[in-house]
């Protein structure tokens, strides 16, 4: 299974994650090799208004040993008995905790991400492993509705907002502030700002609907 990257979407993914994550709390062992914590979330980014989602998994592990030893984990789902194996992860922190992650796992061409249980074994760099499960869960309808209709179909979302410049730099991650009624009121706040992109995500964080990108003002 691919683990490569996407571009546009990778900084805004990986900044909700961050937001989300803060706020949750795990203990720490101190053994090697020690996950804490494991999650997927299913991924449907709109590239536009007319066509459906291009859908795809993240998984994230929380160790307690320094992120930085990680060599690999594997996602396994029960179901179909897909294994996803990701070498060199990527890595952030939030918190003192950390995290391995891939946000970019593809099923096979014409399947949709599966539902269910998997089951994440993460190796460090001395061959020691540790293992967690974590359930994904879905509307299927989302895999068939373009983006206008996909919020409706993500209970109890979250709304965030990204400001990315001309170079798709992320410039801001987070809720939309009160007073950013439109785009003339974010252009005061961040002028060299040049689109925004919505993101949605459940309570869970298990599924985040990206929207398409929105110019700030006319070219």
């Amino acid at each position: 299974m691919s683990n490569k990257k996407s571009n546009f979407g990778f900084s805004l993914l990986s900044a909700v994650f961050a937001l989300v994550f803060s706020f949750l709390l795990y203990s720490c062992a101190d053994s090697e090799a020690d996950v804490v914590f494991s999650a997927g979330t299913v991924i449907f980014d709109f590239a536009d208004e007319e066509t459906v989602a291009n859908t795809r998994l993240a998984v994230y592990v929380q160790t307690s040993s320094e992120v930085q030893r990680a060599d690999y984990f594997t996602a396994e789902n029960e179901d179909s008995g897909w294994i996803w194996t990701v070498h060199s992860p990527e890595m952030f922190s939030v918190d003192s905790k950390q995290y391995a992650f891939a946000s970019n796992l593809r099923s096979p061409q014409g399947e949709s991400i599966p539902q269910g249980k998997y089951n994440v074994v993460y190796y460090d760099a001395a061959g020691k492993s540790d293992e967690m499960a974590f359930e994904v869960k879905y509307n299927k309808d989302l895999l068939k509705v373009k983006s206008e209709k996909s919020p409706e179909l993500v209970p109890n979302k979250t709304e965030y907002l990204a400001i990315y410049d001309n170079q798709d730099e992320l410039l801001f991650m987070g809720k939309r502030k009160n007073n950013w009624r439109d785009n003339a009121a974010i252009l005061k706040d961040y002028k060299i700002g040049h689109k925004i992109r919505v993101c949605y995500a459940n309570p869970s964080n298990t599924v985040v609907c990206l929207m398409p990108a929105q110019l700030l003002k006319e070219e």
